[in-house]
Protein backbone atom coordinates (compact mmCIF):
# COMPACT_ATOMS: atom_id res chain seq x y z
CA UNK A 1 0.00 0.00 0.00
CA UNK A 2 1.27 3.22 -1.29
CA UNK A 3 1.35 5.97 1.48
CA UNK A 4 0.22 9.85 -0.12
CA UNK A 5 2.86 11.85 1.13
CA UNK A 6 2.78 15.97 0.77
CA UNK A 7 5.06 16.93 -2.17
CA UNK A 8 6.42 20.25 -2.30
CA UNK A 9 5.69 22.76 -5.17
CA UNK A 10 2.73 23.60 -7.66
CA UNK A 11 0.66 21.03 -9.32
CA UNK A 12 0.31 22.01 -13.08
CA UNK A 13 -3.33 23.78 -12.72
CA UNK A 14 -2.01 26.02 -10.38
CA UNK A 15 0.49 27.13 -12.65
CA UNK A 16 -2.00 27.30 -15.27
CA UNK A 17 -4.23 29.32 -13.08
CA UNK A 18 -1.53 31.41 -12.63
CA UNK A 19 0.16 32.15 -15.54
CA UNK A 20 -3.00 33.20 -17.26
CA UNK A 21 -3.90 36.41 -15.03
CA UNK A 22 0.33 37.09 -15.66
CA UNK A 23 -0.45 37.00 -19.38
CA UNK A 24 -3.06 39.05 -19.24
CA UNK A 25 -1.73 41.83 -17.51
CA UNK A 26 1.73 41.52 -19.53
CA UNK A 27 -0.43 41.84 -22.66
CA UNK A 28 -2.32 44.65 -21.45
CA UNK A 29 1.06 46.48 -20.25
CA UNK A 30 2.26 45.94 -23.79
CA UNK A 31 -0.59 46.87 -25.38
CA UNK A 32 -0.33 50.27 -23.31
CA UNK A 33 3.33 50.95 -24.17
CA UNK A 34 2.47 50.30 -27.71
CA UNK A 35 -0.25 53.00 -27.49
CA UNK A 36 1.21 55.50 -25.68
CA UNK A 37 4.18 55.23 -28.25
CA UNK A 38 2.03 55.48 -31.33
CA UNK A 39 -0.07 58.70 -29.32
CA UNK A 40 2.92 60.16 -28.82
CA UNK A 41 4.20 59.64 -32.37
CA UNK A 42 0.74 61.25 -33.60
CA UNK A 43 1.14 64.23 -31.10
CA UNK A 44 4.56 64.95 -32.26
CA UNK A 45 3.77 64.68 -35.76
CA UNK A 46 0.79 67.20 -35.42
CA UNK A 47 2.64 69.52 -33.44
CA UNK A 48 5.59 69.63 -35.95
CA UNK A 49 2.68 70.54 -38.66
CA UNK A 50 1.28 73.53 -36.81
CA UNK A 51 4.92 74.40 -36.52
CA UNK A 52 4.76 74.79 -40.03
CA UNK A 53 1.44 76.63 -40.53
CA UNK A 54 2.80 79.22 -38.00
CA UNK A 55 5.70 79.42 -39.54
CA UNK A 56 4.01 79.82 -43.49
CA UNK A 57 1.20 81.82 -42.72
CA UNK A 58 2.48 84.80 -41.40
CA UNK A 59 4.69 85.56 -43.86
CA UNK A 60 2.81 84.57 -46.49
CA UNK A 61 -0.31 86.71 -46.00
CA UNK A 62 2.37 89.72 -45.02
CA UNK A 63 3.95 89.39 -48.60
CA UNK A 64 0.66 89.71 -50.19
CA UNK A 65 -1.06 92.70 -48.07
CA UNK A 66 2.79 94.25 -48.69
CA UNK A 67 2.05 94.12 -51.97
CA UNK A 68 0.56 95.12 -54.95
CA UNK A 69 -2.31 94.03 -57.39
CA UNK A 70 0.60 95.44 -59.93
CA UNK A 71 3.59 93.29 -58.10
CA UNK A 72 2.09 89.66 -58.74
CA UNK A 73 3.73 87.92 -61.31
CA UNK A 74 1.84 84.12 -60.41
CA UNK A 75 -1.32 83.08 -60.98
CA UNK A 76 -2.53 85.36 -63.55
CA UNK A 77 -6.16 86.16 -62.58
CA UNK A 78 -8.42 83.76 -62.32
CA UNK A 79 -5.47 81.03 -62.82
CA UNK A 80 -4.35 78.25 -60.06
CA UNK A 81 -1.21 76.87 -59.05
CA UNK A 82 1.66 75.91 -56.71
CA UNK A 83 3.40 78.63 -57.04
CA UNK A 84 2.81 82.61 -55.69
CA UNK A 85 5.25 85.49 -56.82
CA UNK A 86 4.79 89.06 -55.66
CA UNK A 87 7.39 91.48 -57.05
CA UNK A 88 10.80 89.94 -56.34
CA UNK A 89 9.25 87.22 -53.65
CA UNK A 90 8.33 83.74 -54.56
CA UNK A 91 6.78 81.20 -52.67
CA UNK A 92 6.24 77.60 -53.98
CA UNK A 93 6.39 74.28 -53.85
CA UNK A 94 9.80 72.00 -54.29
CA UNK A 95 11.87 69.47 -54.64
CA UNK A 96 14.57 68.89 -52.25
CA UNK A 97 17.23 70.71 -54.42
CA UNK A 98 14.98 73.64 -53.50
CA UNK A 99 14.01 74.12 -57.21
CA UNK A 100 10.43 74.36 -57.90
CA UNK A 101 8.47 71.01 -58.39
CA UNK A 102 4.51 70.84 -58.04
CA UNK A 103 4.38 67.51 -56.76
CA UNK A 104 7.73 68.98 -54.40
CA UNK A 105 7.29 68.23 -50.48
CA UNK A 106 8.87 71.19 -49.20
CA UNK A 107 7.25 74.71 -49.34
CA UNK A 108 9.93 77.44 -49.96
CA UNK A 109 9.73 81.24 -49.73
CA UNK A 110 12.46 83.14 -51.76
CA UNK A 111 12.30 86.76 -50.49
CA UNK A 112 14.45 88.08 -53.57
CA UNK A 113 14.31 85.83 -56.23
CA UNK A 114 17.56 88.03 -57.78
CA UNK A 115 19.35 86.25 -55.42
CA UNK A 116 20.65 82.78 -55.32
CA UNK A 117 20.70 80.54 -51.99
CA UNK A 118 18.73 83.32 -49.78
CA UNK A 119 15.33 80.69 -49.93
CA UNK A 120 14.12 79.37 -46.52
CA UNK A 121 12.36 76.47 -46.15
CA UNK A 122 8.78 76.98 -44.16
CA UNK A 123 7.56 73.41 -44.40
CA UNK A 124 10.50 70.75 -44.64
CA UNK A 125 9.34 67.02 -46.25
CA UNK A 126 5.46 68.22 -45.23
CA UNK A 127 3.16 69.91 -48.05
CA UNK A 128 0.97 67.45 -50.00
CA UNK A 129 -0.74 70.40 -51.25
CA UNK A 130 -0.26 73.96 -52.13
CA UNK A 131 -2.20 75.94 -54.44
CA UNK A 132 -2.80 79.93 -55.01
CA UNK A 133 -5.46 81.35 -57.02
CA UNK A 134 -5.53 84.64 -57.63
CA UNK A 135 -8.76 87.17 -57.81
CA UNK A 136 -8.56 90.98 -58.49
CA UNK A 137 -7.57 92.04 -55.18
CA UNK A 138 -7.24 89.06 -53.16
CA UNK A 139 -5.28 85.83 -53.19
CA UNK A 140 -7.05 82.54 -51.85
CA UNK A 141 -4.91 79.85 -51.18
CA UNK A 142 -4.85 76.29 -49.76
CA UNK A 143 -2.36 74.17 -47.73
CA UNK A 144 -2.32 71.09 -46.93
CA UNK A 145 0.16 69.03 -45.02
CA UNK A 146 0.44 65.61 -43.96
CA UNK A 147 3.21 63.49 -41.64
CA UNK A 148 3.35 60.05 -40.47
CA UNK A 149 -0.91 59.38 -41.36
CA UNK A 150 -1.98 62.44 -40.14
CA UNK A 151 -3.32 65.31 -42.58
CA UNK A 152 -3.70 69.17 -41.58
CA UNK A 153 -5.27 71.61 -43.98
CA UNK A 154 -6.18 74.92 -44.38
CA UNK A 155 -8.65 76.36 -47.02
CA UNK A 156 -10.26 79.32 -48.37
CA UNK A 157 -7.82 81.26 -46.91
CA UNK A 158 -7.63 85.04 -48.77
CA UNK A 159 -5.60 87.55 -48.10
CA UNK A 160 -6.22 90.83 -49.82
CA UNK A 161 -3.80 93.39 -51.57
CA UNK A 162 -2.79 96.73 -49.62
CA UNK A 163 -3.65 98.91 -52.77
Amino acid sequence: MRRHTRQAGFTLIELLVAAVPAAILALTAGAMIVFSFQAWRRHLALAEMQGDFRAAFPTLCMAIREGRNADLVTPAVGASGARLTIGRRSFYRANSARSYDPAGRLLVYDPDTGTAGNEIILSRGRVEQFVCTRYTNSVSFYLALSESGERMEVTNSVAFFRN
